[in-house]
C-alpha cells in the first residue's frame, strides 16, 4: 500500500506482523469454495475481531453456519447471538501432545482450511490489484481505513 499523507492514515495501516502498511479484508468461502462475504479494506492494525464485529459478516450467519477461525479468534459470543459455531484448532494448553480426538478435528480443520487458501491464493493472482502496493487514488476517501476505530 503506498503511503498516506495522513499520519493517522499511516498509523491505521501499519501492521505489526508484516511490518509495513497493509490493509485487511474479511472472506466468507463457502464449503463449495465460493466467495460469499467481502468486507470493506480496514487498516492493517485493526484486530481481526474488531472487523469481523463491524463488517456485517455476522449479520449474515444462518442458524447451523460454522465459522473456521485461528487460535485465540474469540468471536463465539457474537457467532452464538446468531445460532452459530465458532471451530479452531486445538491447544496443547501445557501438554506436549493434543489427545487423539483433539489431534483429529485438528487435522479435519487443517483439510478444510487449504480449501480457503486455495480460493484465497485464486483471488489473489486472478486480480492484479492484490498482486503488489495499491495506488492511495484507489481508496474512497472516506472509506473505513481513515475511520475511528
Amino acid at each position: 500500500m503506498e503511503n498516506s499523507k495522513d499520519l493517522k492514515a499511516r498509523a491505521r495501516t501499519y501492521s505489526q506482523c508484516k511490518s509495513k502498511k497493509t490493509m485487511k479484508h474479511l472472506m466468507g468461502i463457502s464449503p463449495q469454495e465460493v466467495i460469499s462475504f467481502i468486507s470493506k479494506g480496514w487498516g492493517g492494525r485493526t484486530t481481526d475481531a474488531h472487523i469481523t464485529a463491524n463488517s456485517g459478516f455476522l449479520d449474515n450467519l444462518l442458524p447451523g453456519d460454522l465459522i473456521l477461525a485461528d487460535r485465540g479468534f474469540t468471536i463465539q459470543n457474537q457467532a452464538g447471538l446468531h445460532c452459530a459455531k465458532v471451530e479452531a484448532p486445538a491447544l496443547s494448553r501445557g501438554k506436549k501432545q493434543l489427545g487423539a480426538i483433539e489431534l483429529e478435528d485438528s487435522r479435519k480443520l487443517a483439510a478444510v482450511r487449504i480449501h480457503a487458501e486455495r480460493v484465497i491464493g485464486q483471488a489473489r493472482s486472478k486480480y492484479k490489484i492484490l498482486h503488489g502496493p495499491v495506488p492511495i487514488s484507489h481508496l474512497m476517501p472516506n472509506a473505513p481505513i481513515c475511520a475511528p476505530q
